[in-house]
């Protein structure tokens, strides 16, 4: 449907895809990889461990190690 369209576009367009980012939320400052948004539209994060989701807090461009 009409998501699968945009959420293509998305990743086409995504500046974010494999740049570093420091994500910080409401318990927690960390960073990752971006890798992309998943089916509901929260950003992934690749860490070193696991892949987080992203619905809410600051995410800025930068570099691992906080």
């Amino acid at each position: 449907g009409r998501w699968h369209q945009l959420r293509e576009e998305w990743l086409r367009r995504d500046v974010l895809q494999n740049q570093t980012v420091q994500v910080e939320d409401a318990q927690e400052n960390w960073s990752g990889t971006a890798c992309g948004i998943d089916e509901r539209g929260a950003l992934l994060v690749q860490t070193k461990s696991e892949t987080r989701r992203v619905v809410a807090g600051d995410v800025t461009l930068g570099w691992e190690g906080f």
